[in-house]
């Protein structure tokens, strides 16, 4: 969900910035039937790069902004390869037994590898999970009181928007930061499960290897806990990660590969490079 907003800030953005810095391009009355948006600025229309689109309506912003197919739809199907991830990873744990803080850091970036190789070995486009398939919806005046969700012009630009969306996500870069930003949640996961089982004082997660010099600073013992007293230590990193002040956000935003992947989008875009 992170990376996707990020893509649909970059990519309007960078629309709204060639709004504003070409108005001098669109002659009065024309506008080039080769597309509401890429069609006059790939010179496909008949006016070549003299007959700019129309400028993106505000209702086109936001149903393109809209990421309910991924809420309703999409997470389902990630959800259920995420479970599949994890009950291969936990096949060969004792649930009897009991897991130092290495243990559990170890088995949470294993579960996060065995998710990302199960879209490899699939083949499968991250499209198909975060983007609406089929055209926009247009809503048609039947009568008064019957308000349109969007124009056909609106509608034919989110569409070219989710098109270029759909082209972002399999691009090498989109793959190179959802890896660096799984590996990064991964990690800060892994850090915040080992210090509450640790009991960390300073109460600011630390990596096992961290914690494992501590202790051989000063003579002790990893602690080891019962594999039940784990579980609700694991339960609850997720949203506690995400609600103290943005700590894993705040740390995808400043991936590299993240940072070349807007930037890419908001530069050229998936047409143009």
């Amino acid at each position: 969900m992170d990376l996707l907003v990020r893509l649909k800030l970059h990519v309007v953005g960078r629309h709204m910035y060639l709004e504003s810095k070409l108005p001098q391009l669109q002659p009065q009355g024309m506008f080039s039937p080769g597309g509401a948006l890429g069609g006059a600025l790939k010179g496909t229309g008949p006016y070549g790069r003299l007959g700019l689109p129309p400028c993106l309506s505000d209702r086109a912003k936001e149903e393109f902004f809209r990421c309910d197919y991924f809420t309703d739809t999409g997470a389902a199907g990630l959800l259920h390869k995420l479970r599949c991830s994890v009950e291969r990873s936990l096949a060969g744990v004792d649930f009897g037994g009991s897991m130092s803080q290495q243990d559990v850091e170890a088995l949470v970036i294993t579960i996060h590898a065995a998710f990302e190789d199960s879209f490899v070995r699939a083949e499968d486009l991250w499209a198909a999970y975060l983007v609406p398939p089929g055209p926009a919806p247009v809503s048609i005046r039947t009568g008064t009181g019957v308000e349109a969700l969007l124009s056909p012009t609106e509608a034919t630009m989110v569409d070219e928007l989710n098109a270029e969306l759909r082209e972002t996500l399999s691009d090498f870069r989109f793959v190179e930061a959802l890896r660096g930003a799984v590996r990064h949640t991964s990690k800060s996961m892994g850090a915040y499960i080992s210090s509450k089982m640790g009991g960390s004082s300073s109460g600011t997660p630390t990596s096992s290897q961290q914690q494992q010099e501590q202790a051989a600073q000063t003579g002790d013992k990893a602690p080891v806990r019962p594999f039940p007293y784990v579980v609700p230590i694991v339960a609850k990193s997720g949203q506690l990660l995400f609600d103290e002040t943005g700590r894993c956000t705040k740390g995808i935003s400043g991936l590299r590969e993240v940072q070349a992947l807007c930037a890419s989008v908001f530069t050229f875009g998936p047409n143009i490079c």
